[in-house]
């Protein structure tokens, strides 16, 4: 039986697609039973069976899929962070390696549990790390979004989860618009992922290229005010008069967005970084901009700007001094391909 897009699938079929050599047994074994399968002979691929709405003793589940095509994803009771396979999905790369998610309601058909359908690949979009066990994932649906007959026929109900910051920031009292309030960066001690309280907000999907610039040159106009404010209020009105929006002048590929000055004089060149999310929200930088950063580290300033209020104009910030590669835990994500002619 192939492999097709919304199919749906018992776990004998399941098991006869990624590992026919193998025993089946209907309620045991690792294709019987499990919700978590690493495929054999892929190490990197995974399967993820998932029943919406299961209960194992006093143990609710909390998973969903939500409007924007985010699952919220648990993991057994007894597993955590620390778990090996767990470990593995939170390192995921969707470029390099597939986890294959198999979804059904907890709801019977005709007096019998539904089979699984398949909604295709995942991406890893975050967890939560103050609720180490059981593990709470977020996943990205690749194929999306489902089509109405396929919701219908499976019986799912997608979650309207309330906006919260992650779409628009709540400015504190007092601050006003068109702001940029600066704290400092996040400590390196920060582990990747959430807490309890952004990991429960409102998820949204990775942003198409066009809200990208648009969301980027927005915070590129805040720090761009910034600059000239701060050399205004120096005495440096002279310096301020050049501050210069790179990225806007002369396009993306200087490695920075704004040209701006120390107090002394001394050039400085600023990179941004926008996001609606979090402080410690994962950002993409290009090789370029890291390279840059690299021969004038001394110059460089990578300006992070979250919780970006759309209304308001308003965010907060922090920035980091030197070589992104020294002050950044980067991973790759891209590669530069070039079709072969052999």
């Amino acid at each position: 039986m192939p492999l097709e897009l919304y199919g749906d699938y018992d776990r004998r079929a399941v098991h006869d697609i990624f590992d026919p050599s193998s025993s089946f047994a209907t309620g045991a074994g690792m294709w019987g039973i499990r919700g978590i399968i690493r495929i054999p002979n892929q190490p990197r691929d995974f399967v993820l069976f998932v029943t919406l709405g299961k209960q194992e003793g006093a143990h609710q589940f909390d998973e969903s899929i939500n409007d924007q095509g985010i699952l919220r994803w648990q993991s057994q009771p007894k597993q955590d962070l620390s778990s090996p396979v767990i470990a593995d999905l939170i390192r995921h790369d969707a470029k390099a390696s597939t986890v294959h998610l198999f979804l059904r309601t907890n709801r019977m058909r005709g007096g019998v549990a539904p089979p699984f359908t398949y909604l295709g690949p995942l991406r890893y979009h975050d967890h939560d790390v103050d609720r180490a066990q059981p593990a709470h994932v977020a996943w990205e649906l690749l194929a999306w979004p489902i089509p109405e007959p396929v919701l219908s026929a499976m019986q799912l109900t997608l979650a309207t989860e309330v906006a919260d910051h992650n779409d628009t920031a709540i400015l504190p009292n007092g601050v006003e618009a068109e702001s940029l309030i600066e704290e400092e960066p996040p400590t390196t001690a920060t582990p990747p992922g959430e807490p309890t309280g952004s990991f429960k907000a409102r998820k949204l999907r990775y942003q198409s290229s066009d809200q990208s610039r648009a969301l980027g040159l927005a915070g590129e106009l805040l720090v761009l005010e910034r600059e000239r404010a701060r050399l205004i209020e120096a005495g440096r009105s002279d310096l301020a008069a050049q501050v210069e929006h790179t990225s806007v002048l002369k396009g993306d590929g200087a490695g920075y967005d704004i040209a701006s000055f120390f107090l002394d004089g001394q050039s400085k060149y600023i990179e941004v970084k926008t996001t609606t999310g979090t402080k410690t929200a994962d950002f993409l930088v290009s090789p370029n901009e890291v390279a840059f950063s690299e021969k004038h580290a001394d110059q460089f300033e990578l300006c992070r700007v979250f919780a970006f209020n759309r209304e308001a104009a308003s965010a907060r910030s922090y920035s980091i001094f030197g070589s992104m590669r020294e002050k950044l835990f980067l991973i790759e994500t891209q590669y530069r391909a070039r079709a072969s002619m052999a």
